[in-house]
């Protein structure tokens, strides 16, 4: 691609892509802590209201203990009564916000007042045995329901926050996924075309060149069609946008596997293999594959770190290793997948006969072994595969 305005819009395109999942990342991040945060906070308040829950139950059993000063038992009742409501009153804020309200807790605070008022009033009166049924009956009941509807909401708000993190945090795999999807086809549109360094072409000849040309009665060869190899097949960058889409939000085996399959006709692989590091990167496990017996590709074990093979290198290594296509063998390619801490895979690809290895084939391998490092490595089996099939769960 020549024209330089082009080229620099495309940069710019790429630029804001990346600025732009930056900056979403970074509002999920803080929506993150602040979620965090109202969750802790939440569960402190419930436990303190607990704690006081239980307190306002032995200040209102003292009510009818014998030498127990009533005017001192009911005053601490009133305070513990008051601290509780506000606790419940505080908690509600965030419960009401995950649709888990203490409505009912905050009425039956209102109604546990009335009691321990009315089994004073007893108590006062010298009624101690109908002060205790009040207490032991109807008081017990309110206080257990305001217990466990305190550790219920505070659960809830937990609950959610969890909720809330995971979809965030999907979010910011499928931006950063997509960024860098857009950056590598970016970079894909801007390689250089090439051009033959051969005699130039008319339009490419300075007027004065062509005038001297046709005085002395020169003329270009003609060109014939074996004198250069035919131009590869552009790829088809639709079709790598759809599969790098798809992979960015794929939920379940078969979706992988499906995708996986579109992507080795996107690199017009007649084999292709994702291979899945174990936890300690150890050793690599075949997840899905393309183009290959299903019955031998139950049989594949895992490949150890240090193999003396090109895909084991790519993984050592982390960098691409390709080999051409000689005599039977066809050309091949390998591609780490890359995550934050190293490589958490490897996809190799076996080119189609007659197909060789051109810059545009590596380039889109990296595109999508980058969209692919994004989804391997939020994959529980990508963490912990001690066996084949555990591995293989992803895409069988």
């Amino acid at each position: 691609m020549s024209n330089r305005w082009v080229r620099v819009f495309l940069f710019l395109l790429a630029l804001a892509a990346g600025a732009g999942a930056v900056y979403q990342a970074w509002l999920d991040e803080r929506a993150i802590l602040r979620s965090r945060a109202t969750a802790e906070s939440a569960m402190r308040t419930a436990t303190r209201a607990v704690s006081r829950v239980g307190d306002l139950r032995a200040a209102l059993h003292a009510y009818v203990a014998p030498g127990q000063g009533q005017a001192f038992w009911t005053a601490r009742a009133g305070t513990l009564l008051d601290e509780v409501r506000a606790d419940v009153l505080e908690l509600d804020a965030a419960a009401s916000a995950v649709d888990a309200p203490l409505t009912d807790a905050l009425d039956g605070l209102d109604r546990l007042a009335a009691t321990a008022d009315r089994a004073a009033g007893h108590v006062r009166d010298g009624q101690a045995l109908l002060a205790g049924e009040l207490l032991f009956g109807e008081a017990r009941d309110l206080l257990d329901a305001t217990r466990l509807q305190v550790t219920r909401a505070a659960e809830a708000v937990a609950r959610s926050a969890l909720d809330a993190e995971s979809a965030l945090r999907q979010r910011q795999r499928t931006l950063v996924g997509t960024a860098i999807g857009v950056a590598l086809l970016v970079a894909l549109l801007l390689v250089p075309t090439g051009r033959s360094l051969a005699a130039p072409t008319t339009s490419e000849r300075s007027a004065g060149d062509v005038a001297r040309d046709e005085a002395s009665g020169a003329s270009s060869p003609p060109l014939r069609l074996d004198d250069a190899a035919a131009p590869p097949a552009a790829p088809d960058l639709a079709a790598v946008a759809a599969v790098c889409t798809d992979l960015a939000r794929v939920s379940d085996s078969g979706d992988f596997q499906s995708i996986v399959t579109r992507a080795a006709g996107v690199l017009r692989a007649s084999g292709l293999i994702v291979w899945v590091a174990d936890g300690e990167g150890r050793a690599l496990y075949p997840a899905a594959s393309h183009g290959y017996d299903p019955q031998m590709f139950a049989r594949i074990g895992s490949l150890p770190r240090e193999a003396q093979n090109m895909t084991a290198e790519a993984f050592r290594e982390a960098a691409v290793r390709t080999s051409e296509a000689a005599g039977t063998s066809r050309a091949a390619v390998a591609v780490p997948l890359l995550g934050p801490t190293g490589p958490t895979g490897v996809l190799s690809a076996e080119l189609e006969a007659g197909a060789s290895l051109e810059p545009g084939s590596v380039a889109l391998a990296a595109i999508l072994a980058a969209q692919l490092a994004t989804l391997v490595g939020s994959m529980p089996a990508a963490e912990a595969a001690p066996e084949a099939d555990r591995a293989r769960e992803l895409g069988t």
